[in-house]
């Protein structure tokens, strides 16, 4: 009875670790399968492990204000136009905040299980840099996929889906963070690091989204400022990125096309924000939050409201001509996403969050040495991953919502080197 108890406890860790190792490639394959390692494991916490995220949500102040947050999406759906639309994405956003708990419990009764994390987030970040600048260097990536030509836009694995450049950006200091935990003072760490960075951050440029590169720039400063890295080494990180970056817009006349010549024309020389498209979903989203300021007009409902008429309104009594782009499945700013589809008291559960994001990040920390620089980065993947100056995906699309989570649930860690 004990062997097979052993047997069968043996198989479940497993299990466990093989799912955590490969959770970071899944995200690749699009939402479909991430989305049911997250649903299934959520709903599978819940029936054997219920006491566990009563536990958290009484002792743990960050859970107890998701939840909240989540209890607020349901409600307010209720009074929403779209009533069942509304009422299916806030209930089913509950998994996300059963599956931060799901973390927390994995942390503290397998720690290795973040060590098990790393290397697969380390080896899905060098199988995609390899595999899109083959992809670059050749017109095919290891599948045979090729990327758009008009404009060039490199994919790699994601073949059709233009988010290889988000999911890198957005990912890499968490990845940077882990490094530090369980490699810092290692041999070669700092080549190491020198290496993947420059390796990551080509494989971003050669991706041509522009907000990519922004918020990977913006980050590489930040974890340039906060962790142990001597001057030399940063210095010739940027060194090399930025002569890399010209070589390339130098000699790709597709790539400076969309990351330099693109954006001042769609912007008309910085006449409209980001674009005139963007432009004319902030101004239709402001236009329903104005229509319905206190709870907004419910979660996902951007879709269904913006092409109204009464919603195509100027109110800064400047002329606009582009109407005929104020509509989308989503207003591209999660901030201004959630004012118009959760009013002001869900953009204020936002806004609140990336205060303290922001504070933490300059203030003194309680953590030590790696446990310190680790921590760190996981403060800058949130602060440009919640970055309110640049166009976004929807807030509550399942693959952006896994994509803010994984860093938001390292943050409540209290990281040990297991290693």
């Amino acid at each position: 009875m004990e062997i097979n108890y052993f047997t069968k406890n043996k198989t479940k860790i497993l299990i466990i670790k093989f799912l955590v190792f490969i959770f970071p490639l899944t995200l690749v394959s699009g939402p479909l399968v991430p989305d049911l390692i997250i649903s299934i494991s959520s709903l599978l916490f819940i029936v054997f492990f219920y006491n566990e995220i009563l536990f958290s949500l009484k002792n743990n102040q960050f859970i107890k204000i998701f939840f909240l947050f989540f209890l607020y999406l349901f409600i307010s759906s209720f009074f929403s136009e779209v009533l069942s639309i509304s009422l299916k994405s806030s209930f089913t956003y509950l998994r996300f905040v059963i599956f931060v708990c799901l973390v927390c419990y994995l942390h503290k009764n397998y720690p290795e299980i973040i060590y098990i994390f790393f290397l697969g987030l380390l080896f899905t970040f060098v199988i995609l840099s390899l595999d899109a600048n083959l992809q670059y260097f050749t017109g095919k990536n290891f599948f045979g996929f090729e990327p758009q030509q008009t404009p060039l836009r490199i994919s790699g694995m994601f073949k059709d889906e233009l988010v290889l450049g988000s999911y890198l950006s957005r990912l890499y200091p968490l990845l940077i963070g882990l490094f530090f935990l369980f490699f810092y003072k290692k041999k070669f760490f700092y080549l190491n690091i020198i290496i993947l960075t420059i390796l990551v951050s080509f494989t971003i440029f050669i991706s041509a989204e522009r907000t990519s590169i922004v918020l990977h720039f913006i980050s590489l400063t930040l974890l340039t400022l906060f962790l142990n890295i001597p001057k030399k080494y940063k210095l010739f990180i940027f060194f090399s990125i930025i002569c890399s970056s010209i070589i390339v817009v130098s000699n790709n006349i597709h790539i400076k096309q969309r990351v330099i010549n693109e954006t001042l024309l769609n912007s008309d020389n910085a006449k409209y924000i980001f674009s005139k498209v963007h432009h004319a979903h902030y101004l239709t989203s402001i236009n329903i939050f104005i229509d319905k300021p206190i709870i907004g007009s419910g979660v996902k409902t951007f879709r269904y409201l913006c092409d109204l008429d009464k919603y195509k309104v100027d109110r800064f009594k400047k002329p606009f001509k582009y109407w005929q782009f104020s509509c989308s499945t989503h207003p591209h700013n999660i901030y201004i996403q959630l004012l118009s589809e959760t009013g002001i008291f869900g953009f204020m559960f936002l806004f609140f969050f990336f205060i303290t994001i922001v504070g933490n990040l300059f203030k003194n920390l309680p953590e030590k040495g790696v446990e310190l620089y680790c921590r760190r980065a996981i403060y800058v993947c949130l602060f440009i991953n919640f970055f309110p100056f640049a166009p976004s995906g929807n807030f509550f699309n399942n693959y952006v919502s896994m994509m803010y989570i994984l860093p938001l649930a390292f943050m409540l860690l209290k990281l040990k080197n297991n290693n």
